[in-house]
């Protein structure tokens, strides 16, 4: 993958007045001679590249991210970037009618408005933040609706109500990379949402199924590709929540996102998970200092009479680097 992701920079187009005036390149590729037959087999069966950017919900994603750029704000803007990429060198040139349809599309999903001017289109903060964090309009909208609504009820966050708000997108509509045969697991997290109130339809409860196994520290038979992506992808997924409250959502009142990033990643309580703000604490970690009655960073620091204990569960070393963490975070 790595040999063809280079050989397609190799023939991307040239640009020069903003026209691209060279449509091939050449790549060159060292192959050992222990293993030259194989590996020229291998990497000579390149598959022809067929560009999908005409597909709405790639158009979308771009148009708002050349939007907030400022090199698009218009029908006409858009239909001068298009006629530069692959799609157009391949013969897909865009209509009005699909240009229309995509700033309609953004307008719904409140990633774009238009200017004072009415006129022109500028970026909205969902759109800004999805352009930032690199995640589509359809899950940054959705997220954006899901967890007010959450907020708005006062609806707890648990493994039942996360997993909906996160996975309930036109993202996963239809369905996602790696799921196998999880039917049980998705049959329980559908009924669990059902009893809360909250409908999710069967593509996207994939994903919410394998997040809700996730916050309880279980890997499900046919969903570990799924969870090892969404896993790896935590870490961004909690920065965008969290970039969305301080800019779209400041009434959520939340304010604990890295928490979240933690009952993902380790299968933590929302409770244990605070100890997983100290730096040097993960999942294994904040178990010990759970079981040994630490219930927060502070009380890692007061509770002087645990401290000998915790020195012989974690090791000298490490106990005073933890230590000096929840310190600096008390201070």
């Amino acid at each position: 993958m790595t040999i063809r992701q280079m050989c397609g920079r190799a023939g991307r187009p040239k640009i020069k007045d903003g026209r691209p005036v060279l449509s091939r390149g050449d790549a060159y590729v060292l192959l050992p001679e222990s293993d030259f037959n194989s590996l020229r087999e291998e990497y000579g069966a390149v598959e022809p590249v067929d560009s999908r950017l005409n597909d709405v919900k790639y158009l979308a994603f771009h148009a708002v991210s050349e939007i907030v750029q400022g090199r698009v704000v218009d029908a006409a803007s858009f239909a001068d970037w298009h006629s530069r990429s692959l799609a157009h060198a391949q013969g897909r040139t865009i209509e009005r009618s699909q240009i229309e349809e995509v700033f309609g599309t953004l307008s719904r999903l409140r990633a774009i408005e238009t200017s004072d001017d009415g006129e022109t289109f500028v970026a909205t903060p969902l759109g800004k933040l999805s352009y930032q964090m690199y995640f589509s309009p359809w899950q940054v909208c959705g997220w954006f609706i899901n967890f007010s609504r959450l907020f708005k009820g006062r609806i707890g966050l648990d493994d039942v109500t996360v997993p909906w708000a996160l996975s309930n997108t036109r993202e996963y509509a239809e369905g996602v990379a790696g799921a196998g045969d999880s039917a049980q697991d998705v049959v329980v997290f559908r009924s669990a949402c059902s009893k809360r109130g909250l409908r999710i339809e069967k593509p996207p409860s994939v994903v919410g199924a394998a997040y809700a196994g996730l916050m309880r520290g279980k890997r499900l038979p046919g969903l570990e590709g799924v969870q090892g992506q969404l896993v790896s992808d935590i870490d961004r997924v909690v920065s965008a929540l969290s970039l969305m409250e301080k800019t779209c959502a400041p009434m959520w009142r939340h304010r604990k996102w890295t928490d979240l990033g933690a009952m993902v990643k380790y299968g933590l309580p929302a409770k244990m998970a605070v100890l997983a703000r100290i730096d040097g604490v993960g999942g294994k970690r904040a178990r010990t200092l759970w079981a040994c009655g630490v219930r927060t960073p502070r009380e890692l620091v007061t509770r002087t009479g645990l401290h000998a204990k915790l020195r012989g569960q974690l090791g000298p070393k490490v106990f005073e680097s933890v230590l000096a963490s929840a310190r600096s975070m008390s201070a």
